[in-house]
């Protein structure tokens, strides 16, 4: 039970600090070996590349999810706007002096 409310404690976070996590591992995946020599993070992608591999899915699929999600409220939101326009005109519309 201990590991699902650390989970969602850390579903909790703000969407800034999980893009800033994506980007930085995403960053230390891809880089090139000399540019990792030079930041001297070459012994921590050795000793904890496995962690950081699946915490950057994690974080990066998160993200994704997050995205999808916003914009598609946007959209429904937008077109729930457009046709509630349309029916106040409708009924605006159909309203006779006797309304």
């Amino acid at each position: 039970m201990e590991i699902f409310e650390k989970i969602i404690a850390i579903l909790k976070l703000p969407f800034r600090f999980i893009f800033t996590i994506a980007f930085i591992l995403g960053l230390v995946l891809f880089l090139p070996e000399s540019i990792i020599t030079q930041l001297q993070l070459t012994e921590f992608k050795t000793e904890y590349g496995k962690f950081i591999g699946i915490v950057f899915l994690i974080s990066a699929g998160y993200l994704a999810v997050s995205l999808i999600i916003y914009f598609w409220n946007k959209i429904r939101i937008k077109i729930a706007n457009k046709n509630f326009k349309k029916n106040i005109v409708e009924v605006l519309n159909s309203l006779t002096l006797k309304d």
